[in-house]
């Protein structure tokens, strides 16, 4: 099996994904089709995402994430390239 099927409520608390390049706003853009709302860990907003930080549905953290930062989180992706 080449698949791996997830089930994740992502209404409460936005997934985090860790990375401010081109790999992480794909990413980032992804999961925006579903989630209201993406946070990434990175310097600024990725190439491509500023419309969506402006509507509030992306929210910039400190680019090396604690354990605060991750803990309750329903999905944490690494997108560092």
């Amino acid at each position: 099996m080449h698949d791996f099927p997830i089930f994740l409520s992502l209404e409460k608390t936005p997934p985090l994904v860790v990375g401010g390049g081109d790999l992480a706003a794909a990413k980032a853009r992804l999961l925006l089709k579903r989630a209201p709302r993406v946070a990434m860990a990175a310097k600024a907003v990725p190439r491509g995402l500023a419309s969506h930080a402006e509507a509030g549905r992306v929210a910039i953290v400190s680019p090396i994430p604690d354990l605060s930062q991750i803990r309750g989180r329903p999905l944490v992706i690494s997108a560092t390239g």
